[in-house]
């Protein structure tokens, strides 16, 4: 990110839900869910795809409590609905 960033480039939600993606397929959860938070300090608002991402990598982790706390965060912050992720 930093390096895009430098080269004038600056990513948006597809290209954070991507590195998201990679982040959870290697088990890589701290890193993923450390992008949810630049995201968010930068103002980018995630949609429906980057929690589903972040869900799907907390519970091929095993780390459900995580994945639940996500949830609650995102039907009390985002105000996503249940039934979409």
């Amino acid at each position: 990110m930093d390096d895009m960033e430098t080269a004038g480039l600056h990513p948006d939600v597809i290209t954070y839900a991507t590195l998201m993606d990679a982040y959870c397929k290697t088990g890589e959860m701290d890193k993923a869910h450390e992008l949810l938070r630049k995201m968010l300090e930068r103002r980018i608002q995630p949609t429906l795809v980057t929690f589903n991402v972040l869900m799907k990598g907390f519970c091929m982790s095993g780390m459900l409590e995580d994945g639940e706390k996500l949830l609650q965060w995102m039907l009390e912050k985002c105000k996503a609905k249940r039934n979409h992720v």
